[in-house]
Parts: structure tokens; sequence; C-alpha cells
């Protein structure tokens, strides 16, 4: 077992989001086990470079490639030390130039003169099927927390009293667009902070902004309303037809004005890191920040919230300028390089036969993403496009089948064998829950000519990384080690799936696991709830070169029917507690 624990979260991970990051202690951990300082790292999926970052920290050279442009431009700026200081100076004076020109968009009068707005509270705007009541979402439909919502399962209509839900309102659209409704304004700090109901001002100015045309350009590349993403977040039921539109109009004349204004900027390293500052923001001060605590909106999708806030640009903008300082401060020591390229992983050009040291990964999970969709945004922002022909995803919407993505993958893993040296390993990260997506992984692998050595658990909250299957592991992706054989091997083939060893080992894992009272450790009890032993049996299948006969879904249904089930944990018969002494 490899165990890494920290206290804090990496500097250089949290100055950007993206939607699918391992911390860079867990990749360095595994560069260092499988790797000696010098020695060459590969990244063929890199997404944010995090592979990078770490084997920068651990004196190893990395090569990075993503097919997403988008991507690679926030890998560029991880794993790449700059003049922080000097990049915070110069978006600094950037943001207070701008704020001249705009910062009245974000300004509330009070009786005591004028606030600035932390942020706005919109409500997009419903009617009733049975009497046709329009009314914003907030508050009828929500709990109000004061500084978040909660959705209520049911509320009446503020007209009829008729039973509503989320569900059965009708949302209002006008001229194409969906219509909301300012509800709520935070403004001031300390004891002059106010936290209420808009006034007229705020109304007018809400007007005022609505109607204001840009100065700046701005991209209004479309988003198609077929795509998956699209689809998954009803985008065009609400009318959002192009990338402009996941900005307020407030918003996006201020964020307008800022990338423009960075344009001015002569050195195109200090211009790259005042421009990923500004899309490290976008999420949190776009539509998709929901006013439901947390952060900006969820990964990996385009959903947008029916109650948001929208955020105050400049003060976001000089937050995350800390972010940037902390992350730039941390790369200051490194020597080690890092070279990124944008291109597909089935054509890793520039790489010869047998150079690599170790490749680490955390390819496409097959269509838990469409990465090509969702990164459209902010590649419209930098005018990149990510070429979608040679992205490994399953994806109906475009005729991509899970045996497109399987060729994909495995064009991807014979490259990777290809460059890797003899003896060497490579570690993949990947979780799906179903058994189809799963076998093709495994066919895959096994017909590049890798074989499996090793099978864990990787738990991205605690940063803990379990190389066999044990109590104590919580819920995460599966990392999966492999090795190049130092001379060719028989043909791989992956054993048939037998639906009895699926039961049988969940039998005996249920059989070994600590009952309540004699344990007092949640993490090891939790080992009983059903996605956790959907984990660990697909674990025991992969080490195995065993086929999975069964997908999530199925499995969660048979475990309840087989087994005993207490505050959703699972036990054999005669393991079942009782209510006295149920875990909770």
């Amino acid at each position: 077992m490899v165990q890494l624990k920290t206290m804090h979260r990496h500097p250089v991970y949290t100055f950007h989001p993206y939607h699918t990051k391992v911390p860079p202690q867990i990749i360095r951990s595994l560069i260092e086990q499988f790797t000696a300082p010098g020695e060459r790292v590969l990244d063929p999926f890199c997404g944010s470079g995090m592979t990078g970052v770490a084997a920068r920290e651990a004196g190893r050279e990395a090569a990075l490639s993503d097919l997403s442009p988008g991507a690679t431009f926030i890998a560029t700026v991880n794993c790449t030390s700059h003049d922080g200081p000097a990049a915070a100076h110069r978006l600094g004076e950037i943001l207070d130039q701008s704020e001249q020109a705009l910062g009245w968009m974000y300004r509330t009068r009070t009786d005591g003169g004028e606030l600035a707005v932390n942020y706005n509270v919109w409500s997009d705007i419903f009617r009733c099927p049975g009497c046709d009541e329009r009314f914003p979402f907030f508050p009828h439909g929500v709990i109000h927390h004061g500084h978040k919502v909660q959705t209520r399962k049911a509320f009446p209509c503020p007209a009829c009293r008729a039973e509503l839900n989320v569900r059965s309102v009708r949302r209002v659209m006008d001229g194409g667009l969906k219509r909301k409704a300012l509800v709520w304004v935070n403004a001031g700090i300390g004891r002059a902070r106010q936290n209420r109901p808009p006034v007229e001002h705020d109304l007018e100015l809400a007007r005022r902004a609505e109607q204001h045309q840009a100065v700046a350009w701005y991209p209004d590349d479309p988003i198609p309303s077929g795509g998956y993403s699209a689809r998954l977040a009803q985008l065009g039921a609400k009318g959002i037809t192009d990338v402009s539109r996941l900005l307020s109009r407030r918003n996006l004349v201020v964020f307008a004005d800022l990338w423009a204004r960075t344009e001015a900027i002569d050195d195109p390293a200090q211009r790259r890191l005042c421009r990923a500052t500004l899309t490290a923001i976008f999420t949190v001060i776009s539509e998709r920040q929901g006013y439901f605590g947390g952060g900006g909106g969820m990964s990996g999708n385009l959903y947008m919230p029916i109650v948001r806030m929208e955020k105050n640009i400049y003060l976001v903008a000089r937050r995350k300028i800390r972010r940037l300082l902390a992350a730039e401060e941390a790369k200051q020591s490194l020597t080690s390089r890092a070279t990124v390229r944008t291109g597909s992983a089935t054509h890793l050009d520039g790489i010869a036969d047998d150079s690599i040291d170790y490749v680490f990964t955390d390819p496409p999970f097959g269509a838990n993403i469409i990465y090509s969709e969702v990164n459209r945004v902010l590649e419209a922002w930098l005018r990149v496009r990510t070429e979608g022909d040679e992205e490994a995803v399953i994806d109906p919407t475009r005729d991509r089948s899970g045996g497109d993505y399987a060729e994909l993958m495995r064009r991807s893993f014979a490259e990777c064998f290809r460059v890797l040296k003899p003896g060497r390993w490579m570690t993949v990260e990947f979780h799906n829950t179903r058994a189809d997506v799963w076998n093709s992984l495994q066919q895959v692998l096994g017909s590049s000519g890798f074989q499996v050595e090793r099978v864990g658990v990787l738990d991205k909250g605690s940063t803990t990384i379990l190389e066999d299957i044990r109590p104590g592991a919580a819920r995460g992706d599966l990392i999966i080690s492999l090795r190049k054989p130092e001379q060719a091997g028989a043909a791989y083939q992956l054993q048939p799936a037998r639906m009895e060893r699926v039961w049988e080992f969940v039998d005996a894992r249920l059989a070994q696991l600590p009952l309540p009272g004699a344990c007092d450790d949640p993490a090891e009890l939790d080992e009983r709830r059903d996605h956790l032993l959907f984990d660990r049996m697909v674990a025991a299948h992969v080490h195995a070169g065993e086929a999975i006969p069964i997908s999530a879904a199925a499995f969660y249904r048979e475990l309840r029917h087989r087994y005993e089930q207490r505050d959703g944990r699972f036990y054999r018969p005669e393991q079942a507690p009782t209510p006295d002494n149920c875990p909770k």
C-alpha cells in the first residue's frame, strides 16, 4: 500500500478549475515510485497538466499532450514558472482601469451613500399550469437560508394555491430567451453589509445593464442544441444558443472589456497568465453559478441553475490574483521542464520509440464528459476549437458508439506502448458504471501488449492510493498499474464473464468486513455501501483479467435482493445488525 496524506490542497491545483483533475501530490507519489530523478514522464490525456506539475516537483521531465487546445492552454500555464508578482501587478492595473469605466454596474445606493454589490441573485420565471400565473421561482419554490437556497419538494401557486413542484411548472420565454427576475442583492462588507431584496435603484441598474452595448469583442460561437451536453442542460429550452449567453449581459460587457485590455500586454507569457486568471473565474461569474452554496457550477457539464448568482467580476478577479501568486510561488524553485503539445493521443508525433520511462494518464471515461462541448465556451474566448473527430467519447448525438470509443482508446494505448521503454510502467486512472465500457478498456489495454500488475482505488478526498482491495478505502476511481514486458508475450485474451464470480466476491467481501460493535472506524463500515462494493468487485475482475458481467444499476438492484440492508450498508443475513446496534 502506498499512502500520501496532505493537510491542504495544492496551490496550482486550486488555481484553475477543470472538469477532472487528480491532485498532483497523488501523481507525484506514483512518479517517485516508478521512476528516478531526471527520467521522462508522459501523459497523453493531460487535461489541465497536473501530471506535469507533479513531474516537475519530483525532478522529472514531462511530455504532455491533449486534444483540446483549451486544456493545453491551461496546462501550459500550470506547468510553466512565471513572474507572479509582475503578472499580478499588471492584472491589478487592468482591473482598476476597467472598474473606473464600468464599475457603476456593481453599485447600489443606501441611506449613507453607495456600496459595492458583491452579488445579485436572479431567478427564472415560471407559470402555473393551472391558472397561468407568472412568478419567479425565488422565493416561492425555495427555502431561503439568507446566503443560499434549497429547492422545495412542493409549494403552492402564489395565485390559485395549487400544489406545484419544479417539474410541474412551465418556464416563461420572451423573444426566445428565458425570462428572469432580479430577486436579491448582497452588497458591502462588515457592518455596512446589506443582504436584502432589490430596491428600485437595483432594478433600474439591471435594466440599464441589460441594454448596455459591449464595446469590446466577445465570441458568439453557436452551442448546438442537439449536442449531448446542451441536451443534458436543456439549453435549447432556455434559449441559450451561443456561448455569449452563458454570461449575464452585465458580466458579458465587463468580461469582454477585461479580455480586450489583456491584449495590450506585450509579454506573451504575462498575457497568457493574465488571461488564464480570467478564464479561471469564468464559471463562477457565469450563469452557471448557482445560489446553492459551494463553488461555481457542476463540473463537466453546462447546467444552468434556476436560481443563480451574478457575481461582481472585479471582486472575484482580485481574490483569484491571490491564488495566482500562491501557484507561481509554488513553482519558482522548479527546474525540470514540461513540454505541452495539442494533438491526438493516437499520434504522439515527436516522441521516439522506447523513450519514455513512465506513463500516467486519466483518459476520457466514455460518455461521462464530452470535453469538446464543455470546453467550447473558453475555447471560443481563446479563438481555438477542439478537433472532435479524434475525441475518444461515446456520444449518440454524433453516432459515436462504444466501438468507436474503444478503437480510439486502442490506438492511443498502442502509442503509449510504442514510446514506453520495455520493462517500464503505465498507470491508468479510470471509472465507469457500465460493464461494457470496463470490458472494452480491459481488452484495449491487453491487446496493446500491456500486462495488468496491480489494481487499486484512488481517493481524491484524502489523497490516498490503495493498491490492493482492503477496508478503509473511500469511494474513488480505479488505479490500474500495467507493465510493458521486456519481450512480447502471448496474445491477450480477456477471460469470459461469470455472474457467479460477482456474488462469490461480494459474499467473501461482506464476510471479511468488520461488523458494528467490533469497529469504530466509519470508513471501514462504509465499505458495505453499494457503490464501494461495486468498485471493489470491478477492481477484482480487472486484476484477474476477467470480463465484468454486470453494470452498476443492475448490481445495485440485485444487491438489495440478495442481502440485508441497514442504513445504506449491506450484510449477509446472519450478519445483519439489530436496530439497537445499527450504525448511523
